[in-house]
């Protein structure tokens, strides 16, 4: 072998390596962007949903919009972890059949969308996503608010 075509392969390893180790470490990142973007189309799709028309009207427009929109869904929360993951319930079906973590954050995201706030989701662990929400209230006072299940923590942030 020459030695340009043994520097050429180690060179090739060494690319080759790089990108390993770049993917290894990037692609939760990569995996977590891209659920994001499909939960987003996901909370654009039902956005229409009865149940999300319902709890949006109800408690729209109230000084208390999230303690509303968690108190009145509070009843009809039922967690079900047995069901496929990769399949995204409409918020008709999580009202009838219940749900995993990703079934209540979208169902949530498409009722505070509609009251329109601004929707995240957020993945702290592997296999569990939060909801975080945030809405400007005045000139300068933005509500922010992580929720969890069916629990709302909220804080009231000023610019």
């Amino acid at each position: 072998m020459t030695p340009d075509t043994e520097r050429i392969l180690n060179s090739l390893f060494l690319i080759a390596l790089v990108f390993v180790i770049f993917s290894w470490i990037f692609r939760p990142y990569i995996m977590e962007s891209n659920t994001q973007e499909k939960h987003q189309q996901a909370t654009q799709k039902y956005i229409d949903d009865k149940y999300t028309k319902y709890y949006a009207n109800l408690c729209g427009g109230t000084d208390e919009e999230i303690d509303c929109v968690m108190t009145t869904t509070s009843t009809i929360y039922k967690y079900t972890k047995d069901q496929n993951r990769s399949k995204i319930r409409s918020p008709s079906e999580y009202v009838k059949l219940g749900g995993n973590c990703k079934d209540s954050a979208i169902f949530y995201a498409t009722i505070f969308k509609r009251m329109n706030y601004t929707t995240k989701f957020e993945f702290p662990v592997p296999q569990h996503i939060n909801l975080i929400i945030s809405k400007k209230i005045d000139e300068k006072i933005y509500r922010y608010c992580t929720i969890e299940g069916k629990t709302a923590t909220c804080y009231e942030v000023m610019i």
